[in-house]
């Protein structure tokens, strides 16, 4: 999602509705507040990104312990002499 940011300049051509009947103030709060959820959705998407990325390295260790653990017990019960009764 790509976030284009409003400028003082082309507020008007996008919202003509807001045009000059509305004072500078109100100008500048609706700019400063697209730039405060610009940086909020830019945020969320670098922490949904990092979130996947250190979960899948926690799947890959938990993988790795777990195929470490089963070749481990392979091996211990291949020298031992198992019966059956």
């Amino acid at each position: 999602m790509r976030c284009q940011l409003l400028t003082l300049d082309n507020i008007t051509q996008i919202y003509p509705d807001m045009g000059l009947n509305q004072d500078k103030s109100s100008l500048l709060c609706l700019y400063h507040l697209q730039h405060v959820v610009c940086f909020s959705l830019h945020a969320a998407v670098v922490y949904e990104i990092s979130f996947l990325v250190v979960f899948c390295l926690a799947l890959t260790l938990l993988l790795y312990l777990q195929m470490v653990f089963v070749f481990s017990l392979a091996k211990k019960f291949r020298n031992s002499k198992l019966t059956l009764c």
